[in-house]
């Protein structure tokens, strides 16, 4: 049975669209997709094709269930729309409209408990392309390692990250663990997670992992499983 987001999880889903997917620049909530008309388009994979590679129900632990409250690309556009972000917030948003994709797929997942996931595609025109947007997560990481956003409603969502190692999957992998802060009517929330871009060609998936309570799903599994899924489309 599909879940609704409560207010809190509305915000972490809208934090999550920039925090995670503005590295790879799948659906952030401050990048449109690119023209119709666009030539890139052509080149990368189908939005159709790109949605048989999302994450499902399968592939997460028991309990997870898609979330009815809309894309978290729909729920990121309408909660940050009014906020205010610190300068290192601004700074992954810019890089999600330097690389947004000219395709793109999303699929949101919720467990009663509070814990979400965010599974986003990208799809690139070119690997080259694909291998830039990479680079530009990383960079932005160095440079910038805590964002917060004020929202329109008083609630103030503040996430710090830091490196995480993983295997290597798919043609490269880059892995943040994630701990984040909302204050929210008066009371303050803590959840956990992780954030994972997982290349293959010019495809990149990129996933974010948070939980208030309860064990957070393993970055490996999920990270694995995407990788798995993003075999099944064209390297090029």
């Amino acid at each position: 049975m599909p879940y609704a987001l409560s207010r809190p999880l509305r915000a972490l889903a809208a934090a999550a669209l920039v925090l995670g997917t503005a590295t790879a620049g799948a659906g952030t909530a401050s990048a449109a997709p690119a023209p119709t008309g666009d030539v890139s388009v052509l080149a990368a994979v189908p939005k159709g094709k790109l949605r048989t590679a999302l994450l499902t129900v399968k592939d997460l632990p028991k309990g997870f269930a898609v979330s009815r409250a809309g894309s978290a690309t729909e729920i990121g556009s309408e909660v940050l729309e009014a906020a205010t972000p610190n300068a290192c917030a601004k700074t992954y948003e810019a890089a999600g409209r330097k690389f947004r994709p000219p395709t793109s797929a999303e699929a949101t997942f919720v467990r009663r408990d509070g814990a979400t996931v965010v599974n986003g595609l990208s799809g690139y025109a070119s690997v080259a392309r694909a291998k830039q947007a990479m680079a530009s997560a990383r960079a932005v990481f160095t440079k910038c390692s805590t964002l917060t956003y004020t929202l329109a409603d008083g609630t103030v969502m503040t996430m710090k990250y830091a490196k995480l190692a993983l295997p290597k999957v798919g043609d490269e992998v880059f892995a943040l663990r994630q701990t984040t802060t909302i204050k929210v009517e008066g009371r303050t929330l803590r959840a956990t997670g992780s954030v994972l871009d997982i290349r293959r060609g010019k495809t990149v998936s990129s996933i974010v992992v948070t939980s208030f309570s309860g064990a957070a799903p393993g970055p490996r599994p999920l990270a694995k499983a995407s990788a798995a899924r993003l075999a099944k489309l064209p390297l090029r």
